[in-house]
């Protein structure tokens, strides 16, 4: 009986390094993680006082730089602000480069509005687009410019 249970804490813990192994920092120090179940689909955990701009931000960072996609390469919402798959007792938006049926019907369907959001599946942006959210992230001090 003990060996087993040391057996199922050393797999859990094999587990847990290998979820930690996928974890990315985007530019604006929200936390990556890619599913290593689903390739091409990465979760962006909740950081307080993130908003929509902060996600996008994330994933489009960790798509080009973490990644190594090109530019010009389309991330979907594949699921909104909820809770994460991967880590049950965190919040995320799940993203994704490789859209599903689902996901693809759900952003033909959608009105893609100015506005990023991460409220519903199908939501989409170019990488760079994203990306691009991440340079208004930063705090620029009165008298730096």
């Amino acid at each position: 009986m003990r060996l087993r249970f040391g057996s199922v804490i050393a797999a859990g813990a094999l587990s847990l390094m290998s979820v930690a192994a996928l974890a990315d920092r985007a530019a604006n120090g929200m936390i990556v993680i890619d599913d290593p179940a689903r390739p091409g689909v990465f979760e962006v955990f909740r950081m307080s006082g993130a908003g929509a701009k902060d996600y996008w931000c994330a994933a489009g960072d960790h798509a080009i730089r973490g990644l190594g996609l090109p530019r010009d390469t389309r991330i979907y919402v594949a699921a909104p602000v909820g809770k994460s798959a991967i880590n049950p007792g965190r919040s995320s938006v799940t993203f994704t480069v490789r859209p599903s049926t689902e996901v693809s019907g759900a952003a033909a369907a959608a009105e893609q509005g100015h506005a990023m959001s991460v409220k519903s599946v199908g939501h989409s942006y170019g990488a760079s687009h994203a990306q691009a959210g991440c340079v208004s992230s930063f705090v620029v001090e009165p008298g730096q410019i």
